[in-house]
């Protein structure tokens, strides 16, 4: 399973709502906060199940569906206020046990997992422009995102502006992107951008940051952290 990394670059403050569906914690499998903030502890414990006689190994949830034991539950739930799970393909506690463990050995506060690296880029796209938006996205890029950008959201009248790696920052200075999209290092020639660099100057132009992380794990890199 690939991660994409999704991150903001300066507040949402474009009279879009944003729904954050998955931003609030769930029952099951509790996300493990270790005393000391190292990340081989994080790496170890991070998502692990707490709580008396709790098991070593996060449980593997294979039902579909949960049950409610009222209506009352069920209408909790469709507002948002119960924390409960309804269906697995929206929410289960195995998959969220291991979104809470990369949320926190990225320093996030949440996460997301998807089933390829594709789907999380295309759903992050989706989500955050419209038709008329521009996107600044550097030319060192996956293939499958380039394709994405060239073939398919030019479709619906999103315009990519596409630059260099060395001069991305300036083509983000120039505004009037929604989002910036790229990839530190690249795959597959493994050109690395200037990661701070380029979430201060998103920053400062009021554009989305959003980096595709997937060849630097947190162990290594971790772009929030990078001001992303």
């Amino acid at each position: 399973m690939l991660l994409l990394e999704i991150v903001r670059g300066s507040d949402l403050e474009h009279g879009r709502e944003q729904e954050q569906e998955h931003a609030v914690a769930r029952p099951g499998p509790a996300a493990y906060t270790p005393p000391m903030e190292k990340i081989a502890t994080i790496a170890v414990h991070a998502g692990s199940p707490e709580g008396r006689n709790a098991p070593i190994t996060t449980p593997i949830v294979q039902s579909t569906t949960f049950r409610f034991e009222s209506a009352q539950a069920v209408q909790e739930y469709a507002r948002g206020e119960s924390g409960l799970y309804m269906y697995s393909r929206d929410e289960n506690p195995t998959v969220r046990a291991a979104e809470s463990a990369v949320a926190q050995l990225e320093g996030g506060d949440s996460c997301v997992l998807f089933g390829s690296g594709m789907g999380a880029m295309t759903s992050a796209l989706m989500a955050f422009t419209s038709g008329g938006d521009q996107v600044v996205a550097a030319t060192a890029l996956y293939g499958g995102t380039y394709k994405l950008l060239r073939d398919v959201l030019s479709r619906f009248g999103v315009k990519a502006r596409m630059a260099e790696p060395e001069a991305l920052i300036g083509e983000i200075a120039k505004g009037g992107a929604r989002v910036c999209v790229f990839e530190s290092p690249n795959n597959p020639t493994l050109r690395v951008a200037d990661i701070a660099a380029v979430a201060r100057a998103c920053r400062a132009a009021g554009t989305l940051s959003l980096i595709d992380s997937t060849f630097a794990p947190p162990l290594v890199q971790r772009p929030l952290s990078l001001g992303v």
